[in-house]
């Protein structure tokens, strides 16, 4: 029944998608406009969002068996991982990015196309209660978490087989010969779809939910909670990390109460990236190397799940001087590749980061990465797995950017 259901919806959706290509060319002719929508309109009408349970006691983590924290190498000398996190000293973070691109939501044989601009930021306050070259204990506190998305340039078409297009437009010709070949002309191709024809398949619940632009704009947003609030905001936790092993415990505390979400963001986010972008060694101006590409987990699209692989390479580029007559070490990210692979239930979402570039400073008495810069371009696919005739998928396709700095206090 529920797939008759369905494909009684996919045909009203497939009459109106006819009907708004017929308005397509009477706009072309000149009359009327097409439509769009943005980040501040509401949300079409659905069923309440199930309630994540809530954290509120430590939690001891197993890093080897753990599906989100990235896989950390031994750093093996205490005096190195003293220096980058050191006892007693504040560290006051923040991270922003954006993406803009085009989205394309795919079900049941019909795709929704948007160009969107998605931004985000996040501040947090970072003390470290103990570093003792092997295990640090930091308590951090999430500032202020921003977001926001644009969505415009809306169109539905059709995305189906050829040979189905070909079934259909028999069809349509036996019902209207004058219509005769429209299911083919239409197919694969994007029509900008005027208000009213969004509006009147949400009033008789024939546009799936899928593939309506305004439940894509939501889809797109990573932070955004229950009225007025957002993931991690306010929140405060005490995070214990092992060298070699990466972050062991998660506490909560003063009444912060975490979902899995903001779990395993907390879990992605590296340690000690400031570390690992160096080498072990001296290195000399020009000379380069490549680094794994979790080291950039607290930088990347938060949006992202699973562990992340791939490489980056990094070069050193001439010392940057600083007012206080020291210098700080300037990096250069000089292409590579990051990559994920996640399945959640029957959801499989896999992506890339690629054509990456950017630098990084180090200043020399503090050890740590006080200015960072990525930009580059991603491709994100989330496809369901337990669809027979038609996929559901969506595929993003952004450029990316993401800036991060770091301050250090006593």
């Amino acid at each position: 029944m529920d797939t008759l259901i369905k494909i009684l919806k996919a045909g009203a959706l497939l009459a109106v998608i006819i009907a708004a290509g017929v308005f397509t060319i009477v706009q072309l002719t000149g009359a009327g406009g097409s439509t769009t929508i943005s980040g501040d309109k509401p949300a079409s009408p659905a069923s309440p969002p199930v309630e994540e349970p809530k954290i509120t006691e430590p939690v001891d983590i197993k890093p080897a068996e753990d599906a989100v924290q990235p896989d950390y190498r031994a750093v093996n000398r205490p005096t190195v991982l003293q220096n980058v996190r050191r006892q007693g000293k504040t560290y006051i973070s923040s991270a922003a990015g954006n993406l803009n691109g085009q989205a394309v939501k795919k079900d049941w044989g019909f795709a929704a196309v948007a160009t969107f601009n998605y931004t985000w930021g996040m501040e947090s306050t970072s003390y470290i209660e103990k570093n003792d070259g092997l295990t640090i204990v930091e308590v951090r506190s999430f500032d202020k978490v921003v977001e926001d998305v644009m969505v415009s340039d809306v169109g539905v078409g059709m995305d189906i087989p050829d040979e189905v297009g070909t079934f259909l437009d028999v069809m349509v010709s036996f019902m209207n010969p004058s219509a005769a070949g429209w299911v083919s002309a239409l197919n694969k191709r994007s029509i900008s779809v005027p208000d009213w024809a969004l509006n009147m398949l949400r009033k008789v619940n024939c546009l799936p939910p899928d593939i309506d632009p305004q439940v894509l704009l939501g889809r797109m947003k990573m932070f955004t909670q229950e009225e007025g609030k957002y993931l991690l905001e306010g929140k405060k936790v005490r995070i214990t990390f092992k060298d070699g092993q990466g972050i062991i415990r998660i506490e909560p505390m003063d009444g912060t109460a975490l979902t899995q979400r903001e779990m395993d963001v907390i879990k992605r986010s590296n340690f000690v990236m400031d570390h690992y972008l160096m080498p072990e060694r001296e290195v000399a101006v020009g000379e380069s190397w490549t680094v794994p590409g979790n080291v950039f987990g607290g930088m990347v699209d938060p949006r992202l799940s699973g562990k992340l692989t791939g490489e980056v390479k990094v070069s050193r580029k001439a010392d940057f001087p600083l007012e206080n007559g020291d210098y700080a070490c300037r990096l250069g990210l000089e292409g590579g590749e990051v990559g994920f692979v996640s399945t959640v239930g029957n959801m499989s979402q896999t992506g890339r980061l690629h054509n990456i570039s950017g630098s990084s400073l180090i200043p020399n008495h503090l050890n740590v990465v006080t200015e960072a810069e990525m930009t580059g371009y991603a491709d994100y696919d989330e496809v369901s797995t337990d669809h027979l005739l038609f996929e559901a998928r969506m595929t993003v396709t952004p450029k990316f950017r993401v800036r991060y700095t770091c301050e250090v206090k006593e």
